[in-house]
């Protein structure tokens, strides 16, 4: 296990710990109202040091705790782990405390590329580059609120804590080897009385000493009236094993060390088990006899009660004498109801405070994800409040059946720079840019000025072609079964001879300026951003190249990252530089910049890859960077599987310029046979992870993500369906609670820090808050006013004008630049209480701005 991993354990246990320290103070204060004896006290303190060092806990239903996945996040107060990584990005994981009802997703909150580096996270969450892992905050898998954003020197701070907290452990460990090694010495010389008792000279009180032999040790100039008492009382010690459950005790308490709560038990478990073991002498003597054996604890107070707890781990002697004077002057015995009571409640306690719900039914997604209503006509199940998805067409959602590979075969693929197709002759076609020599020309251009191609033809009888988003490579297949690449050699990705010490320096690679041949005898394959996976005829899945973690950046200086070698314990890469088999008897394969995936005959959905938001449908694991190194069988009776958004083919016509809409880069999606479709990943569930950025970058996000597929449902992707969603927002509404509206409804999301404003839909949409935190205007920079009425891009200012006059309105000019030809107009609606801005750019509206008008009236 992981030191990362370790710490997620062990600040959930000591947070949670601290809780059930706290319950078991409030029962044995009740016990003690009861004049319950100390004996059961020690049971319910049990139950506390259990929970302390045992981190599994009895799954129910009704559990007291929420099940966490199996690799919690690292808990110091309620918000996620931030981990900075040599990249110098860190990313914070947690879950909210409460199931959340009718979850939905939106877009991935940060953009897959810009300006040629990922800002999706420098580095990815819940990474572990061996060091620089930085725990910053409690949120557990159903277990703790989020809180915000901390700031980086905090984050350094608790770097620092983390570290002597580990560096604590081993000293408090020390410690107690010196102290048992120097006691042993000093009762070395001893003088031997009767049977397992030894007499000492130079010590002051009687103890129990030893681990696997234990002696009773008395002082020798102790008073010979006060050695039967004295001996009964070790000897129940002796009986009751309790110094060996002293020394346990002693042990858990250190390796919650930083936790005063701990020590706090551990001081009251010692005072508690020495009240139970003078109970025990005393119950039966006379009121006489009680305060004669008072007196004998009297004349052994010498020393602090503090200092003993500490000074003495290893031994019993007698801690807290006049606790125990008063108690033993006033205690009696329990009766025998009492007695079943305590017991009863000890019992209670454990079965509540040591239980957990059940993973079943803490992840039921069907019920904390979404309201699914079966009508009793027709026995179909309605979707209300699924997370939703954007597509770009309905045709996408459709698998014809029986399965047929041709089906998916890929006939025309926009990426940034350029634009491939393959006509009715099975000719492919290619334009644009031509930096990588990716249109097989047999040469390339660097200089965009001179390398934009119109229509190139590349290749003949070609039936699928499939490109990465960056422009970098294409692959094509052939009818005759032959897949070829052309492109920049990232890497040797097309198979090239050549070794490069970096992956994305277009100086150290090779450009594959003509088609060349990678594989025979194939029926399908797509491209990565930086992998090619192939299913072959006989049904065998191959894949090579590089699946990532989120950073491509070139700050940091990463090595590991910017290795260029197959090595199986790489943390922040899945590399391999030839074809490599991973499945048998497969029909259908998919890969993006993170993942892979493949479908078997028997509709068994398999993926792998990085699994930071959970998109591979796999619990996180104790690797940080989290990586699924091997497919994994994550689904039955599937019939279709995506990665980062649903779409086969592109269509460059009718394709919308916005292409990030329908893109969700940490997302996976899959069709089950029955129609069902799900997803899992980003803005999905009730887990939480927030990106901090640094380094070139600096921008932070919080977003929801699941680890389990759950369903959701597919909209087409549309202005209108967004001017919708902005027309239930409401005024004063806060910021949260605007954010919450957006991603439920799958509108992406971004935003800087917690007190700045929303940015929407990749800045189509601007909310601002104001100094209360509410909601108090919107800009729209495409489609429409919310209400409709006026139209960004469409509306002429001539137009506007009328519609207004139309309405009895006012429309004012508020500033005007001619020599940039734009206006600004102001009209208010007093009906609708709405102050409206418009920018008008050569007479045509832009800008529309939503302002709430304050009654003045009211405010005075």
């Amino acid at each position: 296990m992981t030191g990362m991993a370790m710490m997620q354990i062990l600040i959930r246990m000591s947070i949670q710990g601290s809780i059930i320290v706290g319950i078991v103070w409030i029962l044995r204060m009740v016990f003690r109202g009861l004049r319950i004896s100390y004996r059961y006290c020690v049971l319910l303190w049990g139950i506390a040091f259990f929970y302390l060092i045992f981190p599994w806990k009895i799954e129910n239903e009704h559990g007291f705790w929420w099940a966490q996945p199996e690799s919690m996040v690292e808990a110091v107060s309620t918000d996620g782990p931030t981990v900075v990584t040599g990249l110098g990005t860190g990313i914070v994981l947690g879950q909210s405390a409460v199931p959340e009802q009718n979850v939905t997703p939106g877009q991935s909150t940060l953009p897959e590329q810009v300006n040629g580096t990922d800002a999706t996270t420098v580095q990815g969450t819940n990474f572990e580059a061996g060091s620089n892992e930085l725990p910053v905050t409690a949120a557990q898998s159903n277990g703790t609120a989020v809180m915000p954003f901390l700031s980086a020197a905090f984050t350094q701070v608790i770097f620092a804590v983390r570290y002597l907290w580990l560096a604590g452990i081993p000293c408090f460990l020390a410690y107690f080897i010196f102290s048992y090694i120097r006691m042993k010495r000093r009762l070395a010389e001893c003088l031997p009385g009767e049977e397992g008792v030894r007499y000492v000279d130079g010590i002051r009180t009687p103890m129990v000493f030893g681990i696997l032999r234990p002696q009773i040790y008395l002082p020798v100039e102790m008073k010979p009236e006060f050695y039967d008492c004295v001996l009964q009382h070790e000897r129940i010690h002796l009986h009751r094993r309790d110094y060996l459950w002293k020394i346990l005790a002693y042990l858990i308490s250190i390796v919650h060390w930083m936790n005063p709560v701990v020590w706090l038990a551990y001081y009251l478990l010692c005072c508690d088990i020495e009240k139970a073991c003078d109970e025990a002498v005393t119950e039966h003597l006379e009121p006489e006899d009680r305060q004669e054996y008072a007196a004998v604890l009297l004349s052994m107070a010498t020393d602090t009660t503090a200092r003993r707890i500490f000074a003495a781990p290893v031994c019993f002697d007698e801690g807290d004498i006049r606790g125990r004077i008063r108690h033993i002057l006033k205690c009696r015995k329990t009766a025998g109801k009492l007695a079943a009571l305590a017991v009863e409640l000890c019992i209670i306690a454990a079965l509540v405070l040591l239980t957990q719900k059940s993973a079943v039914s803490s992840q039921k997604t069907s019920e904390d994800f979404t309201e699914m209503v079966t009508t009793e006509e027709t026995g179909q199940v309605q979707e209300q409040n699924l997370p939703t998805i954007y597509i770009q067409q309905e045709e996408e959602l459709q698998a014809p059946s029986p399965f047929r590979i041709e089906n998916y075969y890929i006939t025309e693929r926009v990426t940034a720079y350029n634009h491939y197709y393959i006509d009715n002759d099975g000719i492919l076609w290619g334009n644009g840019y031509n930096e990588n020599g990716q249109l097989g020309t047999g040469s390339y251009e660097t200089d965009f000025d001179k390398g934009q191609f119109d229509d190139v033809r590349i290749a003949d009888h070609v039936v699928s072609v499939d490109a990465d988003w960056n422009n970098n490579f294409c692959i094509y297949l052939t009818e005759d079964g032959n897949l070829y690449g052309l492109g920049l050699n990232m890497a040797g990705l097309l198979l090239g001879k050549d070794t490069v010490k970096q992956v994305y320096s277009d100086m150290d690679n090779d450009r594959v300026c003509t088609p060349t041949l990678l594989m025979k005898n194939v029926r399908y394959a797509r491209a990565g951003r930086e992998a090619i996976i192939v299913l072959k005829e006989d049904g065998a899945v191959y894949w090579w190249g590089q699946l990532r973690t989120t950073s491509s950046t070139t700050v940091g200086g990463y090595d590991e990252y910017w290795s260029v070698t197959e090595n199986p314990l790489n943390l922040v890469k899945m590399m391999y530089l030839e074809p490599h088999k991973v499945l048998d008897h497969c029909i259908y394969v998919d890969i993006n910049a993170w993942n892979g995936a493949a479908i078997t005959e028997d509709g068994e959905l398999y993926l792998w890859g990085l699994n930071i938001f959970g998109q591979c449908g796999v619990s996180k694991s104790e690797n940080v960077h989290d990586f699924v190194r091997e497919p994994k069988k994550v689904l039955d009776k599937v019939s279709m599987v995506w990665l980062g958004g649903i779409r086969h083919s592109d269509d460059a016509r009718t394709f919308d310029a916005d292409i990030s809409a329908i893109r969700y880069g940490y997302n996976n999606f899959a069709l089950l046979e029955d129609g069902t479709l799900l997803g899992a990943g980003e803005n999905l569930g009730k887990d939480s992870v927030t990106t901090v950025m640094e380094g070139d970058l600096d921008e932070a996000g919080s977003h929801r993500c699941s680890f389990s597929f759950v369903p959701v449902k597919a909209v087409v992707y549309s202005l209108e369906y967004n001017r919708e969603v902005l027309s239930r927002m409401q005024w004063g509404m806060r910021r949260d609670e605007v954010r919450t509206l957006c991603t439920d409804a799958g509108l992406q999301c971004d935003v800087a820090s917690e007190d700045a404003s929303l940015y929407i839909e990749n800045s189509k949409y601007y909310c601002y808050f104001d100094e209360n935190g509410g909601l108090d205007r919107i800009q729209i920079q495409a489609g429409s006013s919310r209400d409709g009425r006026f139209l960004v891009g469409k509306t002429m200012l001539e137009e506007l004008q009328q519609n207004i006059a139309d309405a009895d309105g006012t429309l004012t000019l508020v500033k005007s630049v001619e020599e940039a030809s734009w206006e600004r107009w102001q009209y208010e609606d007093t009906q609708e209480q709405i102050r409206y801005y418009f920018t008008v750019y050569e007479g045509i509206v832009t800008v529309i701005e939503e302002e709430q008008m304050i009654n003045e009236e009211a405010t005075k």
